[in-house]
């Protein structure tokens, strides 16, 4: 029984690492999307009326979901 209580916190932690490395990196995308060349590239989503800010979070969010479906997709084997 304690070996599985511990692989449980194992499990656990790995999910707060997955989403936690997933923060850091989108954090490191919205500070490097402050640069001036990759704002002239990136003009697609202005077309839209979306702001850096927005398409971060959506993406975040999409990317979060996925992660946490694939998690638990994992745990069913």
């Amino acid at each position: 029984m304690l070996f599985s209580g511990s692989v449980i916190f194992k499990i656990s932690h790995l999910n707060a690492m997955i989403l936690s490395s997933k923060i850091l990196f989108y954090l490191g995308v919205f500070l490097f999307y402050f640069d001036i060349a990759l704002r002239k590239r990136l003009t697609f989503y202005q077309n839209f009326g979306l702001s850096k800010t927005v398409l971060i979070l959506i993406s975040f969010l999409l990317d979060t979901l996925i992660t946490v479906l694939f998690i638990k997709f994992i745990r069913l084997f």
